[in-house]
């Protein structure tokens, strides 16, 4: 719940809808020519919480991310044919706010929108994170405690096993979030 409050991936599934992908941090996605891939367009004008613009580097800084750290559920981007060594070849920056996506294996190409909507396809403020960095961590333990996302809500403190608390972003793309606050106990 803390990921889905605090970051946007390209495209999105509702609890409403789990058929149907919609739009989130892209505002559109066609197929690749060859059929092995998305080219997604970025929403003009999102920040991070932090006030850095999310651009197409950021999406290939999240995807990387995830398939060189293993960290789980990692498993559901490499399913996709991902690999450290070949992810920023199969992500790439193709326009000022495109971005393409391939894959490799004989799966559907719903498949791949799916996994990407999933939440390891959460777009990290690359600029944060590696500001953050600790011996090519990527950014991972700073972001155990603070939150790198364009999402409606920023992690503002967490407590291991007692609680989280989350600030509104008053910047969201799809407007500030009515409540300023929310705190999940565990």
């Amino acid at each position: 719940m803390t990921l889905a409050a605090t970051y946007d991936a390209l495209v999105t599934l509702t609890p409403d809808d789990l058929v149907n992908v919609k739009p989130a941090l892209a505002t559109s996605w066609q197929r690749t020519p060859d059929g092995r891939g998305w080219r997604f367009t970025l929403r003009d004008g999102v920040k991070f919480a932090s006030g850095n613009p999310v651009r197409p580097e950021d999406v290939v800084f999240s995807f990387s991310r995830v398939i060189k750290l293993k960290k789980s559920p990692a498993f559901i981007l490499a399913q996709l044919g991902w690999t450290p060594e070949n992810v920023e070849q199969m992500v790439r920056k193709t326009g000022e706010r495109e971005v393409s996506v391939t894959f490799a294996g004989n799966f559907s190409a719903a498949f791949a929108l799916n996994a990407i909507a999933a939440r390891p396809g959460a777009i990290v403020d690359q600029v944060e994170a590696m500001k953050n960095e600790k011996n090519g961590d990527l950014g991972n333990e700073w972001l155990g405690q603070n939150s790198a996302g364009s999402g409606p809500f920023r992690l503002q403190r967490v407590r291991a096993a007692e609680n989280a608390t989350l600030a509104a972003n008053p910047t969201h793309f799809r407007g500030a979030p009515a409540l300023q606050q929310v705190i999940y106990r565990h």
